[in-house]
């Protein structure tokens, strides 16, 4: 039986995580919540806090799985807390979000600009134009959307949190980190996400070879809730390998 440690995205919190584990009864979970997320403290905005604010929570070594903003988190966590690390993977993650001249893959930097400036004046639309945006195009788009909006509003995060959210995706770059982080690592991506695009997989295996990346036909940013029986297939051969390795 492993220890699996759930992280979930920015403006979520851990209870996106249950109906997905319960595919999972073999293993003991700990799904967590990011600083100012769920009910939990706020932090200072950088990796290093957000990425503490989780050990505090889950100090036992296991396998994490980080989507999104958590998978970033995860990874730095990862990186510099490698004892605390057994195996690690990221769904709809990317070692950096932000396009750069090398790093063409990524978000353009206006968008999050965007999301931050209209944060500021309508939290509520532009939470409901960013959960839109997570499943343009994909299938399975009116369910899943609706299980987001149903997270947002029983569980709010903090509008500082997600302030510090939005800057932690525009600015930060842990391709080092990803390059040199040394225990095994899977990548989870949705075919038609709009956020992390699947044409982030050459880069990203440029940067580590060894890494094992997955796709998810059909998939937008949310691939675990709109085709959970996908991502289990994939995720699931990755853990068991952990445990006999």
């Amino acid at each position: 039986m492993s220890v699996i440690s759930w992280v979930h995205g920015w403006s979520m919190n851990k209870n996106i995580w249950r109906s997905f584990t319960q595919r999972f009864p073999e293993h003991q979970h700990h799904c967590l919540n990011l600083p100012g997320h769920g009910g939990a403290d706020l932090q200072d905005a950088d990796l290093k806090a957000w990425a503490e604010s989780l050990l505090a929570q889950q100090p036992t070594p296991s396998i994490w799985v980080g989507w999104s903003l958590g998978g970033l988190v995860s990874l730095y966590l990862a990186h510099h807390y490698p004892e605390h690390v057994k195996g690690l993977i990221l769904i709809a993650a990317s070692p950096r979000f932000t396009e750069a001249e090398d790093w063409p893959c990524g978000v353009k930097g206006t968008i999050f600009e965007q999301f931050s400036n209209a944060l500021s004046t309508n939290p509520s639309i532009t939470l409901e134009r960013f959960v839109t945006l997570q499943m343009l195009g994909a299938k399975h788009a009116k369910s899943t959307i609706h299980t987001l909006k149903t997270e947002l509003t029983e569980s709010p995060a903090q509008l500082t949190a997600l302030q510090d959210g939005l800057a932690l995706l525009a600015h930060s770059d842990c391709r080092f980190e990803f390059s040199e982080t040394q225990q095994p690592m899977q990548l989870i991506l949705g075919e038609k996400d709009t956020l992390i695009s699947a044409k982030t997989t050459q880069p990203v295996q440029a940067l580590k070879p060894s890494i094992h990346i997955e796709h998810i036909d059909g998939a937008g940013h949310v691939p675990f809730l709109s085709h959970p029986d996908s991502v289990c297939e994939k995720i699931r051969p990755f853990i068991t390998a952990l445990e006999t390795a």
